[in-house]
């Protein structure tokens, strides 16, 4: 008679109260991980003794369906684990040398309900799970009572398990892979992201740490649906501005769980509602709508306008536009103006639909000058901006004006969000040219209205700066027909989607600024 079938024997004849065979010794026992401190269950004792009464015949009839699927479970396993005769030793983990002890007839019991809630193969899975336990701890059991009370749903994925040929060990049910307190089962019903075996040897400590305090009579679909989010968002851990940090920023991580129970507030908080990056706790607390993904109608994603507030300082106003202009100069060339920033920045402050927050920031004043007009010289300024990559427009005050492509020198041009003016004219022409190529930066062009770069309508018709035949130091923009400008700009998000931001999405992406 081979070893598994003596085991098997032994097995039904001890389940049956009609003899006893001695226990296998030798394995480590799993810890009392995924449960709570409270008093031993019912049908559990504090110490494994031998059972004085005989077991019912159902009992052995149980027990010999469930070795048998335990075998027909695991019978890929021989080169996976190094637990030798699975079936076998999930038998000897039930006894001790006296034979059958209490706890290991709770842990059948239990199993048999498993079998009758789910399927016989989740019991056959549960059971090899502690195959290579020393004996069934009290813990085990308050563990597999929790799970039973929890949702449908979380028990297919918690009792299962399978092998892990890499270490040759079991993973998956009452085995704690990591070591982190948490057992594998907890991480399998709860996130569905988690199904591959490799990373339920991950440590996850903070985690494990909420799983207890949320260890209860079971787990509610509430408590479960958030701790699969918080699985979800564990990959961004260590990142100061993404969820992981963020859920950590608004007390709802470990803080959210002390009571036991997860709150409406924190389940919806944690959540995600819209397609930027921030959680919707996050959201509100920065005091934009979580539902929409750029409150402002700026172009800028919430996350990073809260981004940019955060860990660069600019000035944010979180449901109303922000344009932000970094305006150079070049070699002996001054400045904007306190007039000049004053008379822009109330002209947007003032514009029709609601404020816009224009900003400029002063960057170097030793810019080479533009020889030639052409496009990619304005560029090449662009990239080399104090701000480049940050979302801003771009502007340079050069000391001359240039000749393009063969037309009469010109004051100004545009090259999509970056522009040169002629800075040596009196400030007041000078707020009309920027006006006029900032324009061109926030999407008023030619190709949109025939009226803007052009004499065909009279400022009486289209009053506004974007129009050729306007007086010198005119600078305002038209509300209304033919042609709305401040409507354009921002149904057209201020032009937003050509403006560089790669410095932005690095510094998320990287948790920290580029250097």
């Amino acid at each position: 008679m081979d070893r598994r079938t003596l085991l098997r024997n032994c097995a039904v004849l001890g389940a049956a109260g009609l003899s006893g065979c001695s226990g296998l010794a030798g394995r480590s026992a799993a810890p009392d991980t995924d449960s709570p401190t409270r008093s031993p269950t019912a049908t559990a004792s504090p110490t494994s003794t031998r059972t004085e009464t005989a077991t019912p015949e159902p009992m052995a009839e149980f027990l010999d369906e469930l070795v048998g699927a335990i075998d027909r479970e695991t019978e890929d396993w021989d080169e996976g684990v190094s637990v030798d005769d699975v079936s076998g030793s999930f038998v000897a983990t039930l006894r001790d040398d006296d034979g059958y002890t209490d706890n290991g007839l709770a842990f059948l019991d239990r199993l048999e309900t498993v079998s009758e809630s789910l399927e016989m193969r989740n019991a056959a899975r549960t059971a090899a799970s502690v195959a290579a336990f020393d004996s069934i701890s009290d813990g085990d059991l308050a563990t597999v009572d929790r799970w039973l009370a929890s949702p449908t749903g979380f028990q297919r994925g918690a009792f299962m398990a399978t092998s892990y040929p890499p270490t040759g060990a079991i993973a998956g049910a009452l085995v704690d892979s990591s070591g982190d307190g948490m057992r594998d089962g907890f991480l399998l019903g709860t996130s569905p992201l988690l199904s591959v075996v490799e990373r339920l040897h991950e440590p996850r400590p903070i985690v494990a740490e909420m799983a207890t305090n949320l260890a209860g009579e079971g787990y509610t679909e509430r408590a479960i649906s958030y701790m699969r989010t918080v699985l979800r968002y564990r990959q961004y851990e260590g990142n100061p501005y993404e969820r992981w940090a963020q859920a950590e920023r608004q007390n709802l991580l470990v803080e959210a769980t002390t009571d036991g129970e997860i709150t409406e507030a924190a389940s919806r908080g944690i959540g995600s509602s819209s397609s930027d990056r921030l959680i919707d706790a996050q959201a509100e607390a920065f005091g934009v709508d979580p539902t929409r993904g750029d409150t402002a109608g700026d172009g800028f994603p919430d996350h990073l306008a809260w981004l940019m507030a955060e860990e660069f300082g600019f000035p944010v106003h979180p449901t109303e536009p922000d344009v932000y202009v970094e305006v150079a100069a070049a070699e002996g060339v001054d400045h904007l103006s306190e007039n000049e920033r004053e008379r822009l920045v109330d002209l947007f402050a003032n514009a029709p639909g609601g404020p816009i927050h224009l900003h400029f920031y002063e960057g170097a004043d030793d810019v080479e000058p533009l020889t030639q007009g052409y496009e990619e010289a304005v560029e090449s300024r662009a990239e080399d901006g104090e701000r480049a990559g940050l979302g801003h427009h771009y502007v340079l005050l050069n000391d001359r004006d240039l000749d393009f492509q063969g037309e009469d020198d010109r004051r100004g041009l545009n090259t999509g969000t970056a522009s040169w003016v002629d800075g040596t004219l009196p400030w007041t022409e000078r707020t009309s040219v920027l006006a006029h190529e900032l324009g061109h930066s926030l999407g008023l062009l030619p190709e949109e209205f025939g009226g803007i770069d052009s004499e065909e309508y009279s400022v009486g018709e289209y009053a506004s700066v974007m129009n050729y035949n306007g007086p010198d130091d005119f600078a305002d923009y038209n509300d209304g027909d033919p042609f709305d400008d401040w409507e354009h700009m921002r149904e057209n998000t201020f032009r937003y989607g050509e403006l560089d931001v790669s410095g932005l999405e690095q510094t998320w992406q990287n948790g920290e600024p580029p250097q």
